[in-house]
C-alpha cells in the first residue's frame, strides 16, 4: 500500500490526518507524564519525540490552551485530572479544570 493510500484510507476512518492523530498522542502522553511525574518537561518532550522544550510548549499550548508548566503548576490534583481521563484531552486545559472542579 502507498503512503498516500494509507493516509487517505486513515483520514478516512479516523476522521483526522495522520499526522494531527499522531500529534495528539504525543501531547496526550506529555499531558499525563505531567501529571503522573516529577520529570523535567525538556525530558518529557524529548521522550515523547519532540527536538526541543519550546516545540512541546507550542504545540501543547495550541491544542490545550495553556502551557505544560501551567498545567502542571495548577491547584487542581493530579488524581481528579486523571479520573477526567480521556474523554476532554483534546480540549483546552482551562476547560478540562472547569469540570474537575
Amino acid at each position: 500500500m502507498s503512503w498516500s493510500n494509507f493516509a487517505d484510507r486513515f483520514r478516512t476512518r479516523v476522521a483526522m490526518p495522520l499526522l494531527d492523530y499522531v500529534t495528539r498522542w504525543r501531547l496526550y502522553q506529555v499531558r499525563r507524564a505531567l501529571i503522573e511525574t516529577d520529570r523535567p518537561l525538556a525530558r518529557i518532550a524529548t521522550d515523547n519525540g519532540y527536538q526541543s522544550r519550546t516545540s512541546c510548549d507550542q504545540s501543547f499550548r495550541r491544542l490545550y490552551g495553556c502551557s505544560p508548566g501551567e498545567l502542571r503548576d495548577h491547584t487542581v490534583t493530579r488524581v481528579q485530572l486523571l479520573e477526567v481521563g480521556s474523554q476532554y484531552r483534546t480540549q483546552p486545559a482551562h476547560e478540562v479544570l472547569k469540570v474537575v472542579r
